[in-house]
C-alpha cells in the first residue's frame, strides 16, 4: 500500500468469483499498514481479470470508473494536468498499427502505477511504471495467474510462489544496502522497473520498454539551457506545490529542497501564507550542518520551520516495521526506522502533501569506466568488500558471488561503448534512485502525498539535452538554480549531516547494539543456513569500545575525510584511482551487520513464517 494489485489469468479464459474475491481481501490484508484504508476493486471475470487499489482517503486523487463502466486503463498515483488524460492514451492504444509500441503511456504524467487490458478475445493485460516507478509493482507467476502488487508480501498470499532467497540480489543487497530496480530478494518475484512495461499476452509475460533515460555527451548551448531549466524549475514546484497550510517541504541544507523552497515561499506570500517546512537528525549539529542551515534558510523565507529529533526509543520495532512494509528490499529501515514515527507526526499536525528533493543532477567527479560508474551509484557485488565473504557460510560464500558478480556484469556490459559520466547519470536514475531512495519515500506515501518535483518529466527530459561537460558537478544546475532563487543561493551550504553514527551505536551499550545482538543469538532462524552467524557475532563483539572514544574516533575520521576528499578531488587521475579502490574494498562493519538482521527477519518473516500480517504481529509481539 499503496498501489494496485491483483490476479490476472495468463491465457484468458473466466475467473471464479469466490477465488478473486477472497485473492484480493487476502492481498488487501497484507497491504493494509496504517488502518482506514479504502479498497476499490474492478472484476472483469469472464476475461479473468480481478484488479484493486489500496490507499488512504485522500491520497487517489485519480477517480476510477463506476463499477457498470467500462475501465480498460486503471491507474494509482497522481496524475498531473500537463500530461494525457487516461481516455485519449486508450485511444492511441486502440489504434496502434505495432502492439508493441506502448509510447502512449508515457504521455501521462505525473506518480503513478497504470494498468491497460486490451480488447479482443486475446486480452492484452499492460501493467507500467512511470519512470521513476513512484508506485512500486512486484509480480510473480503461479501455474495459472499473473499476480502483482506493490509490496512481495501481498503475493504469498497465493500459493505456489517460489520465496527462496535469490543469490545475486541477496549479494548486491549484503554489500550495497540494496537491490537493483528489477530485483527483489526472492527468485519467484520481480519488480518493474520505471518507464516499462510488463506485457501479458499468450501465457508468457514480457518486459517492454517505454522510455529510457539516456545522457549525451554533447548538449544544447549552455546559455539557452540555463535559462530553460531556471524556468522549469520554477514551473515544475508550482505544479506540486498547492496550499500552503498543509504542504511542507522537507528541508536540507543543500541545493534541491533549496530549489523546491525558493518557488514554495513566492507561492505562500502571493496567496499570504506561510511555508512550512521540516527537516529532522540525531542532534542540532554544527552550524555548517544539514540541520542548522536549514534552519537559517527557513529564517531567511519566514518559514515556520519545525525540527524533529530522530531517536532510538524503540528502535527494534520501529527497524523492523520498515523492513517489513519494504519487504527488505533496502536497508533503510535499519538506519531510518524513527522516520516512520516523524510522518504520522506530520498528520497529526494537518500535513496531506510533502515535497522533497533528491539529488536530480550528476553527482560530479570523472568516471573513468561504466564498471567504476556503476560503483560510484555504490552498488557493488558480494566479492568486491572487504571482509564480507566472513558473513557468508563456506558453502554458500562462491555461489553468491558468483552470482551478483555476474548480474554487474550484465549490468555494466548493457552500457558497452558508452561515455562512462553519461552512464554514471543513468544507472543512477535506473538503480540508485530506484533501488535504494525509492524505498526511503515508499513508506512515507502509506500516510502522506509524497511528491519530488524535481523529478518531474520535463526536468528529465531537459537534463538528456545538457552535455556532460555542463552537467560536470552539477555546474549548469547550479548557474539556474542561482539564477532562479539568488538570494537562497548566496546562502551557505551544508558540510556535514546529523544522521547517527551506527558504528558507534553498534560499538557501545545502545538499543541498536541490543537488538542485532539478540538477533544474531537467535539460533532458529532459517538464514543461518546461508549466513555466518558466528562470524557475524565476532564482527559485533570485536566493535566494543567505550562511548567518548569512539564519538571521537568517528568524528576525527569524517573530518580527515571530507579535507582529504577535497584535495584528492583536485588530481582527477589520482582521485579516480584512489575512489575506485577505496569504494571496491570499502566494508563499514556496523553496515555488514545491520544488512545481516534486515536479510535475518525477512527470512523469519518470509520463510519460516506464512508473510501475513498476523505472523508479522506475533513477531513483532516475541
Amino acid at each position: 500500500m499503496p498501489g494496485l494489485f491483483g490476479i490476472v489469468t495468463r491465457t484468458p479464459r473466466p475467473l471464479d468469483r469466490e477465488r478473486a474475491t477472497s485473492t484480493l481481501d487476502a492481498m488487501a490484508n497484507r497491504l493494509a499498514h496504517v488502518g482506514g484504508e479504502t479498497v476499490e476493486r474492478r472484476l472483469d471475470l469472464a476475461r479473468g481479470v480481478a484488479v484493486a487499489r489500496i490507499g488512504m482517503p485522500g491520497l487517489q486523487p485519480v477517480p476510477w470508473p463506476h463499477a457498470q463502466e467500462p475501465a480498460p486503463l486503471l491507474v494509482d498515483g497522481v496524475l498531473l494536468p500537463h500530461g494525457a488524460q487516461p481516455e485519449t492514451v486508450v485511444r492511441q492504444l486502440d489504434d496502434r498499427s505495432d502492439p508493441l509500441d506502448l509510447g502512449p503511456l508515457d504521455s501521462l504524467k505525473g506518480f503513478y502505477a497504470s494498468m491497460w487490458i486490451g480488447p479482443g478475445e486475446k486480452r492484452p493485460v499492460v501493467l507500467a511504471a512511470d519512470r521513476r516507478a513512484s508506485r512500486p509493482l512486484v509480480w510473480a507467476l503461479t501455474d495459472d495467474l499473473l499476480v502483482f502488487a506493490p509490496e512481495v508480501k501481498a503475493l504469498l498470499a497465493l500459493p505456489g510462489i517460489d520465496r527462496s532467497f535469490d543469490p545475486a540480489a541477496v549479494g548486491i543487497f549484503m554489500a550495497s544496502g540494496f537491490v537493483l530496480a528489477h530485483q527483489t530478494l526472492f527468485r519467484g518475484v520481480q519488480r518493474i522497473e520505471g518507464g516499462t512495461a510488463l506485457v501479458l499476452a499468450d501465457n508468457e509475460p514480457t518486459i517492454e520498454k517505454i522510455w529510457t533515460y539516456r545522457c549525451h555527451t554533447d548538449g544544447d548551448p549552455y546559455e539557452q539551457l540555463e535559462e530553460e531549466l531556471a524556468a522549469t524549475l520554477r514551473r515544475v514546484v508550482e505544479r506540486n506545490y498547492d496550499d500552503p497550510s498543509s504542504d511542507i517541504v522537507f528541508l536540507s541544507g543543500g541545493r534541491d529542497s533549496r530549489v523546491i523552497l525558493g518557488k514554495a515561499s513566492e507561492i505562500a506570500h502571493a496567496r499570504e501564507g506561510q511555508v512550512r517546512t521540516v527537516t529532522w537528525g540525531a542532534d542540532p549539529g554544527s552550524d555548517d550542518s544539514d540541520v542548522a542551515v536549514a534552519q537559517r534558510l527557513a529564517a531567511h523565507t519566514g518559514s515556520e520551520h519545525r525540527f524533529f529529533p530522530r531517536q532510538l526509543d524503540d528502535y527494534a520495532r520501529h527497524a523492523t516495521t520498515l523492513t517489513w512494509i519494504l519487504d527488505g528490499l533496502s536497508d533503510i529501515g535499519a538506519f531510518h526506522g524513527w522516520e516512520w514515527v516523524i510522518m504520522q507526526e506530520l498528520v497529526k499536525t494537518g500535513a496531506k502533501r510533502v515535497l522533497r528533493g533528491d539529488q536530480v543532477f550528476s553527482r560530479g567527479r570523472n568516471m573513468s569506466s561504466p564498471e567504476f560508474a556503476i560503483l560510484r551509484m555504490c552498488i557493488r557485488s558480494a566479492s568486491q568488500p572487504a571482509g564480507l565473504d566472513s558473513a557468508f557460510r563456506a558453502e554458500h560464500r562462491g555461489a553468491t558471488q558468483a552470482a551478483s558478480d555476474a548480474e554487474l556484469a550484465r549490468l555494466a556490459a548493457a552500457y558497452t561503448g558508452r561515455e562512462a559520466n553519461n552512464v554514471g547519470d543513468e544507472v543512477y536514475i535506473r538503480h540508485r534512485l530506484q533501488g535504494y531512495l525509492n524505498t526511503a519515500v515508499y513508506f512515507k506515501t502509506l500516510i502522506l502525498d509524497h511528491r519530488n518535483p524535481l523529478l518531474d518529466e520535463d526536468v528529465l527530459d531537459l537534463h538528456e539535452r545538457i552535455s556532460v561537460a555542463d552537467r560536470h558537478d552539477q555546474k549548469l544546475f547550479r548557474a539556474a538554480a542561482g539564477r532562479a532563487f539568488p538570494e537562497l543561493w548566496n546562502l551557505p551550504f551544508a558540510a556535514t549531516h546529523n544522521l547517527e553514527s551506527f558504528g558507534a551505536l553498534l560499538a557501545t551499550n545502545t538499543p541498536v547494539r541490543d537488538h542485532v545482538a539478540r538477533q544474531l543469538d537467535d539460533t532458529t532462524s532459517p538464514v543461518w543456513d546461508l549466513l555466518d552467524r558466528q562470524a557475524l557475532r565476532a564482527r559485533l563483539d570485536a566493535m566494543q569500545s567505550t562511548p567518548g572514544r569512539r564519538k571521537l574516533r568517528d568524528l576525527a575520521f569524517t573530518r580527515f575525510k571530507v579535507t582529504t576528499r577535497d584535495l584528492v578531488a583536485k588530481i582527477p587521475r589520482l582521485d579516480t584511482k584512489i575512489r575506485n579502490t577505496y569504494l571496491r574494498r570499502l566494508n563499514r562493519p556496523h553496515e555488514m551487520l545491520l544488512r545481516a538482521v534486515v536479510l535475518k527477519q525477512v527470512a523469519d518473516l518470509y520463510q519460516a513464517s506464512d508473510a501475513s500480517m498476523a505472523s508479522f504481529e506475533s513477531y513483532l509481539a516475541s
